[in-house]
């Protein structure tokens, strides 16, 4: 368990934890009880089974929200790569097949990472052909 020294004493993760959310419903109840306060308060997880249930209580409407089926995953390929030096001949449906199950979320940093193979192509070659220093001979 981490812990951190604050003003003397020992605060865990845990009990900072509860510190925030408790500051934190109490502005939020503020909001409520101020009729000048014009503040929508929009909450989105990819875990709703572990939010918190007072926080669920002030949440008027809960909607869900699915995983993309196949052409939306090919139309989030298309928006993360618009602008990207990519093959013009792409195939956006077939790389959306291949991505089942994937969140928006995933395909933006399965796009990242694959990004970074030509970089590591590059330098792989370049180790490759790099002469030795003279200290190893």
């Amino acid at each position: 368990m981490h812990e951190t020294k604050v003003t003397g004493t020992k605060v865990t993760d845990h009990e900072a934890m509860a510190n925030m959310k408790t500051k934190f419903m109490a502005l939020w109840d503020g909001f409520s009880t101020d009729p000048n306060a014009r503040v929508m308060v929009l909450a989105a997880t990819n875990r709703s089974s572990e939010f918190d249930e007072p926080i669920m209580r002030r949440l008027p409407q809960a909607f869900e929200i699915g995983m993309p089926e196949r052409k939306e995953r090919a139309e989030i390929l298309k928006v993360t790569l618009k602008g990207e030096r990519v093959e013009p001949d792409i195939d956006y449906d077939h790389l959306a097949r291949l991505c089942g199950g994937y969140t928006g979320s995933d395909i933006f940093e399965l796009c990242k990472k694959a990004a970074y193979f030509p970089i590591r192509e590059i330098l792989e070659e370049e180790r490759k052909w790099r002469p030795c220093p003279l200290s190893f001979i």
